[in-house]
């Protein structure tokens, strides 16, 4: 189950050795009214503003390292009730500016895959381990707020990446919680949480489909079967046997795209 599941609070980052806290949880009824929330957001939007105008000149690595906790954090004020329209106005750029750079995804999955190549002789509950945790999961929620055809490649990847489910070291009832999840899990719930035209639906037609569907609906996508499409943009995607995309529904030629330009 799927549609709750990512609201990307590591909780197992509150175990010893972790020097991240997880972040706050936030809700779509918080009341973002008062007037040091709003002088907060006014800050806050400032700051965004201020490093989107400072990547003139920079790689688009550096950029997308100099932003992405804008796009996060942005994403997470959009939520906010009564929130400025300032928020969704420098979200949009920031987003639209990271959406326009080649490797905006790829740049997450590597620091995903060198981390874990990086813990993997450590157990599940040290620091180490944790800290690992923490970072991946704010990666696959900065993902979550990247819809592009690069994104799912990169997300349908790791919906094939278990490596993470270690053998249990917590018992269930452990006041530490659940062992932490593979990324095939994180993955999958990026992708159900994402404003999808046609995503992956559960046995009984509802919202949460279940990590096999879900990579049932990504092998359609990957073989060109399903166009992936996102809502509020007017075209879609379809896949090619070689990797790329064509760029479908807006009446052009378009040459296709791949991972590389």
């Amino acid at each position: 189950m799927f549609r709750h599941a990512i609201t990307f609070t590591v909780a197992f980052c509150l175990l010893p050795g972790c020097d991240k806290p997880a972040p706050p949880k936030v809700s779509a009824k918080v009341d973002d009214s008062s007037t040091d929330a709003k002088k907060q957001e006014r800050q806050q939007v400032e700051l965004w503003q201020n490093r989107l105008q400072e990547c003139s000149g920079m790689s688009a690595e550096e950029t997308v390292e100099h932003l992405y906790l804008g796009l996060r954090n942005m994403g997470y004020r959009r939520s906010y009730a009564g929130h400025d329209p300032s928020v969704d106005s420098i979200y949009a750029k920031i987003q639209r500016t990271l959406l326009a750079l080649p490797g905006h995804a790829q740049y997450f999955a590597h620091k995903i895959e060198v981390e874990q190549k990086s813990v993997e002789r450590f157990p599940t509950i040290t620091g180490p381990r944790c800290t690992y945790d923490f970072n991946r999961s704010l990666y696959f929620e900065v993902l979550s707020h990247l819809p592009s055809p690069e994104t799912i490649q990169v997300l349908g990847k790791f919906l094939y990446d278990d490596k993470d489910t270690p053998v249990p070291l917590m018992s269930p009832d452990s006041d530490w919680g659940e062992n932490p999840r593979a990324n095939s899990f994180f993955a999958a719930a990026t992708i159900m949480r994402m404003n999808l035209k046609n995503p992956p639906i559960s046995a009984d037609g509802g919202p949460d489909a279940g990590l096999e569907r879900v990579r049932v609906w990504w092998e359609e996508i990957q073989a060109g079967k399903r166009v992936l499409a996102f809502a509020g943009q007017d075209t879609g995607y379809r896949f090619t046997p070689d990797g790329s995309w064509r760029i479908v529904g807006d009446g052009k030629n378009n040459p296709p795209r791949t991972l590389k330009e």
